[in-house]
């Protein structure tokens, strides 16, 4: 039976440095994310913060907001330890709950002047405190990732270090 673990959490709180512990541990990351970033180098756009958002929300307007999690279930295919690397919308929570027997949702949680930081000064695409605020509001209001994650099994606080989130992170599947 496959073991499948959705992540959420708002944009620098830390969902992506969970799943490669958990990958670490013999997850397979399946990263939301990359449905976007597949379209953009399709188009031959510049990978930026405005375009992102652009196509982020056409798709969702055309296909709907469950789209993501629809798109990328075909990457869960020969796999029996999944970790979805961003969920993003009840509707891609429904999407995950309704193929998979054992699935556990956890929100990386992370006090936002911490988030910021490391959205601002991170190697690839780095983005504006504004952008940071902007990109808050986007998935509180527009997403409701609030209501995700207080529907979430478990909660990580992440406003240390990776080692402090490993020790998190590996003390949760402990217990799972």
């Amino acid at each position: 039976m496959k073991k499948v673990i959705g992540v959420v959490g708002l944009p620098g709180a830390g969902k992506s440095s969970v799943c490669k512990i958990l990958s670490e541990k013999g997850y397979f990351i399946v990263r939301t994310g990359d449905v976007t970033d597949d379209l953009i180098n399709e188009k031959g756009l510049e990978f930026t913060e405005e375009n992102e958002k652009k196509l982020r929300e056409g798709l969702r307007a055309s296909e709907g907001d469950g789209v993501y999690a629809r798109l990328s279930f075909p990457k869960t295919e020969g796999h029996d330890l999944i970790v979805i690397d961003g969920v993003y919308h009840l509707e891609e929570w429904e999407f995950w709950k309704s193929k998979f027997d054992d699935v556990t949702l956890v929100a990386v949680v992370a006090d936002p002047d911490i988030r910021y930081k490391r959205l601002s000064s991170r190697k690839v695409r780095p983005i504006s405190i504004e952008e940071c605020k902007s990109r808050d509001k986007a998935h509180l209001e527009k997403k409701g990732v609030g209501m995700i994650i207080e529907d979430a099994d478990i909660t990580i606080e992440n406003d240390g270090g990776i080692d402090g989130l490993k020790e998190s992170v590996l003390k949760f599947l402990d217990t799972f």
